[in-house]
């Protein structure tokens, strides 16, 4: 079976699925003018046949000298779709992953990333090693290479868009095989206009914001300790390395990351705006379909505000598909979440996510999770034996129970549990026939919601839960007597 390329089909799902609806009635209409000569559509024609081999790198440099030579909208979106895809394998991305990360095998072509043996070796050689090696300080530095190589994409595309006109553009149908969607789209040409691509736009444009926020914050800690991908200790010796962990160090990016989120609501709104207006581009079947979406434009429009007024931003505790508009959510509980754009921004918001001891340290705990079953059997008056069953419970004086079959332990080690289960084993009945139990332990830290974050009701100031970060070891006794 045909492998369908995964990069460019993603890119172009999201596309495509803007409109809502089938090229017979939901694509923009064609138009005439500012179409490429001869020569550059002979180029675009042979790139679509290069992706419908899977020659990926062979159809994008076609697409690219077809762009260099005549900028027009069709090569434009031809272009934009490509820089998209090539993000993968630019200078900045292959310096990113060959010594930032250590990957010095990570290809410079989209053929060779396509392949799953070069995956598989990848993360299989000893991903979390190669990953500490290189970046010995912690990730700062890696955070903000990644930030950055997204938003010179992102501006890139951004300024090719700028430079569209509202004319659509023709996917020819060989294309949209080649891409996997023809089972969502038919397997005719199909067409969309600047208003599709803006989408996609905007939801890199999200994608940056978020990473923007995230690398505002400290991620220092001395990642030399870690020797193998499965050393526990090494890890915890690692991370308390860190004392700042989770510290907002560059404010700066908290300021980007808020005009990030409020760029994407407004090319979102707009794209929408002018899908929906008085142009002629658009069928009115198309743009009936697109009105049912008013929902998403509505929840643009509020984070915008929110993010713009230092408002409240909420996400209604509904099915948000079946919403006619976004609802005037008051502070009552009638919200799946809330975030206080305000404190979202504010440099201290995640100061105190993680628990940490006097000198600044991240304190670690242990998940044991843990079952057994014993077995044994009584003979009868008849000859014949009758089984019977039951769990085996580690003693609470052993281990402190949290809920369930779950314990959360404080500086007890492996063989600590150990000894509790054998002595819960030993008290079990005399006759017992067949014994069986597991024992798994997670190594978790203990996080509490920034209380400018409230989910279903509950925000940081009465919630704190467990973020399991390391897997540590499985043990398992199975016996017959």
């Amino acid at each position: 079976m045909k492998k369908k390329i995964g990069i460019l089909g993603l890119a172009a799902m999201l596309l495509l699925s803007f409109a809502g609806c089938d090229n017979s009635s939901g694509s923009p209409k064609p138009e005439e003018n500012d179409k490429p000569t001869a020569s550059c559509e002979n180029l675009l024609d042979e790139a679509v046949d290069n992706f419908a081999e899977l020659k990926l790198d062979e159809g994008i440099a076609k697409i690219e000298e077809a762009y260099n030579r005549e900028r027009n909208d069709t090569t434009r979106m031809y272009y934009a779709l490509a820089k998209l895809a090539l993000v993968s394998t630019n200078s900045d991305t292959l310096n990113f992953m060959q010594k930032t990360c250590g990957f010095e095998s990570y290809p410079n072509k989209l053929n060779a990333i396509i392949t799953e043996p070069w995956w598989d070796g990848c993360l299989q050689d000893g991903f979390t090693e190669k990953v500490a090696k290189a970046n010995p300080k912690g990730f700062n530095d890696a955070l903000n290479q990644l930030v950055s190589i997204l938003e010179k994409t992102y501006d890139e595309v951004v300024g090719i868009s700028k430079d569209m006109g509202q004319a659509s553009v023709t996917l020819p149908a060989k294309l949209v095989n080649a891409l996997g969607l023809e089972e969502l789209f038919g397997s005719s040409d199909i067409l969309m206009g600047k208003a599709e691509i803006d989408v996609v736009i905007a939801a890199t444009g999200l994608v940056k914001g978020a990473l923007e926020y995230v690398s505002a914050f400290d991620w220092t800690f001395d990642t030399s300790s870690i020797k193998t991908d499965m050393d526990v200790d090494d890890f915890i010796t690692a991370v308390q390395s860190g004392t700042k962990l989770l510290t907002v160090t560059d404010t700066s990016m908290l300021e980007k990351s808020k005009k990030s989120f409020i760029d994407a609501a407004d090319l979102a709104m707009s794209s929408y705006d002018y899908a929906i207006g008085t142009n002629e581009v658009y069928p009115s079947e198309a743009k009936d379909v697109l009105r049912e979406y008013k929902i998403f434009y509505d929840a643009a429009k509020a984070l915008k505000d929110a993010l713009n007024n230092g408002k409240t931003f909420y996400v209604p505790d509904a099915d948000i598909f079946y919403l006619k508009e976004w609802p005037p959510v008051t502070d009552d509980g009638n919200y799946l979440v809330k975030i206080d754009c305000k404190k979202m921004f504010d440099s201290g918001v995640a100061n105190n996510a993680i628990e940490k001891d006097d000198s600044g340290k991240v304190k670690f705990y242990t998940q044991y999770e843990s079952w057994g079953h014993y077995s044994y059997k009584n003979k009868q008056n008849d000859g014949c034996y009758d089984y019977k069953y039951g769990d085996i419970d580690i003693p609470e004086s052993e281990v402190v129970p949290l809920t369930g079959s779950f314990y959360y332990v404080h500086n007890k080690n492996v063989e600590e549990v150990k000894t509790a289960l054998k002595k819960a084993i030993d008290a079990l009945p005399e006759n017992a026939t067949t014994i069986e139990w597991e024992c798994k332990t997670d190594l978790l830290i203990k996080v509490r919601l920034p209380d400018c974050i409230n989910i279903n009701g509950i925000d940081g100031s009465d919630r704190e839960t467990y973020l399991p970060v390391w897997g540590k070891f499985t043990d398992s006794y199975d016996e017959d007597y």
